[in-house]
């Protein structure tokens, strides 16, 4: 229960945020550590598409996966 309720927590925080600022979010948190790859990959795949989407305009910020 606790684990489903800060998943919700997380995803209505981040889901607030523009889209901009959600990718350089995300993108920060999962260059942190593999464990927060996975947890994000797992538990947000949309917020995780949506910073690593192969249509990124600068080729920096694409991570092959």
């Amino acid at each position: 229960m606790a684990d489903d309720y800060f998943v919700s927590v997380l995803r209505e925080k981040y889901g607030a945020l523009g889209v901009s600022e959600r990718k350089k979010k995300i993108r920060e948190l999962v260059r942190e550590s593999k464990g927060n790859e996975v947890f994000i990959r797992e538990h947000f795949p949309e917020f995780f598409a949506e910073a690593f989407s192969s249509t990124s305009s600068r080729a920096g910020d694409r991570r092959s996966v």
